[in-house]
């Protein structure tokens, strides 16, 4: 029996998957779908890719932007082969300059059998999100001769059955446009600031030879009596520096305490200590202020963590406040990073 016959009978024995039950394993408020119109764009966007397949399977994430939605993407790989030993995987790592997309994702160790590097938007002129920039996980199986996406989603369920449901589908998904699609991630100084003609100092930053040195700043860095804070989203955790003539130094980074880091896990010490030495819990600075009494104030997503029935973990985002002495900064010393206070917000936002 030939192999084009075997492929007949199990298509008739195993139903195939419909675009619309894969809603399921998705964000609920986010979208994203193939432009109408932009076949050839897809055509072309894929053609680099050394390969003879002509079906692929591609994660487009932007590297740093959603630290806790990472943690199953060193997992990707294996889980789409376990599906289909013979699927390609391609990894677009959007919005990021090349070369430190390759540090991350090696950081991270996510793999895949080809890599785009996509730090010029390429994926939006076929590509429309319902959000103002890719988050968490977008999936994508793609049919390269023909330029046509035929399924997309930002994933959140990563297990056994969304790979099988995924690897069955061969009709493709509606086009659709959410309308937010020009200027995603790029943030121009505004012509009014450009014409200002506003006066201003450049000071080098002087710090240890790190993996990333300094990335990508969507977070506005606070500055005040010599003592500069900052984060980026690939070192994912606050550096602080302070000024020593037109120089500013680096005088360390903040990271939480151990007991801030365990403060909202739900679960036993030993399950704790696993969460945590597996890289499943993030702990994600989102903010930086001073305070009215002179301290440096970091706001903090902290993860929340449950045991479901299942035997799985689920994660939430707690926010919390770190304050640290700015004081010490300015006269040049490294702080005891590990003794410091911390405050509680009396808001809390959960997502999953």
């Amino acid at each position: 029996m030939n192999k084009t016959l075997i492929a007949t009978i199990l298509a008739s024995i195993i139903p195939l998957a419909a675009p619309a039950q894969m809603e399921q394993y998705c964000n609920a408020s986010l979208r994203v779908a193939q432009k109408e119109g932009t076949d050839s764009v897809v055509r072309d966007y894929f053609s680099a890719l050394e390969t003879d397949a002509d079906t692929v399977y591609a994660l487009l994430y932007v590297p740093g932007f959603s630290p806790r939605l990472e943690n199953p993407l060193p997992k990707v790989n294996g889980l789409l082969k376990r599906a289909d030993p013979d699927a390609e995987f391609v990894l677009v790592s959007a919005n990021c300059p090349a070369g430190m997309a390759r540090k991350y994702n090696k950081k991270l160790g996510i793999g895949a059998d080809h890599y785009i590097y996509d730090n010029d938007l390429g994926y939006a002129k076929f590509l429309s999100f319902n959000s103002a920039y890719p988050i968490g996980s977008n999936i994508l199986k793609v049919v390269r001769s023909t330029g046509r996406v035929l399924w997309s989603g930002c994933v959140v369920d990563f297990r056994d059955n969304f790979w099988n449901d995924l690897v069955r589908i061969d009709a493709p998904q509606p086009y659709g446009t959410y309308g937010n699609d020009e200027g995603m991630m790029s943030f121009p100084l505004p012509e009014d600031l450009v014409s200002a003609e506003l006066g201003y100092r450049t000071m080098p930053l002087v710090a240890d030879d790190t993996l990333f040195a300094l990335g990508r700043l969507h977070w506005t860095p606070a500055l005040k009596g010599g003592v500069l804070a900052l984060h980026d989203d690939y070192n994912g955790r606050p550096s602080c520096f302070r000024q020593a003539g037109d120089t500013m130094l680096f005088a360390g980074h903040v990271t939480p305490t151990d007991e801030e880091k365990r403060r909202y896990m739900h679960i036993t010490k030993e399950q704790q200590d696993l969460v945590i030495g597996n890289g499943s819990a993030y702990f994600m600075p989102i903010g930086i202020e001073f305070l009215p009494d002179g301290n440096l104030g970091f706001a903090y997503s902290m993860p929340e963590v449950y045991l479901e029935d299942e035997g799985y973990f689920s994660f939430y985002n707690h926010p919390l406040l770190l304050v640290r002495d700015a004081g010490r900064w300015s006269r040049g010393r490294r702080l005891p990073w590990l003794t410091a206070s911390s405050t509680t917000w009396t808001a809390s936002v959960t997502n999953t």
